[in-house]
């Protein structure tokens, strides 16, 4: 049965991502990997609060490891620095590297703080 929701939730967290990456697309500029840094840092902030709430196991698989996990992208992000360092933008790297990390790590703070207020 997790299995099931694991797969239910990637489905609807890939479909998600593939939205909003066409959306970024059309809106921001092709210059810095504006897309996946949106997706990445809601997914922090969504999967901290998931994980503060204290939800049930099967609904943690769904939403969690299945929607989160299809939604945020670890090898596109990798693969969107290269890109940024074969094309010499060394200053978009060290931004989307930093703001990835630093930021990301806040928002999954945040939202574990927002869940555990949800949650209580």
């Amino acid at each position: 049965m997790m299995v099931i929701l694991v797969g239910v939730g990637a489905s609807i967290g890939a479909m998600l991502r593939y939205g909003i990456t066409n959306l970024s697309n059309q809106f921001l500029t092709n210059r810095f990997p504006a897309g996946t840094l949106i997706i990445n840092l809601v997914g922090s902030l969504v999967l901290g609060i998931l994980t503060g709430m204290n939800l049930t196991s099967p609904m943690l698989v769904l939403l969690g490891t299945g929607t989160m996990g299809g939604f945020t992208t670890f090898s596109t992000y990798n693969f969107e620095l290269i890109k940024l360092i074969k094309n010499q933008k060394i200053s978009l790297f060290m931004i989307y590297l930093l703001a990835s990390y630093l930021i990301g790590g806040l928002m999954a703070l945040l939202g574990l703080v927002i869940g555990r207020q949800l949650g209580a």
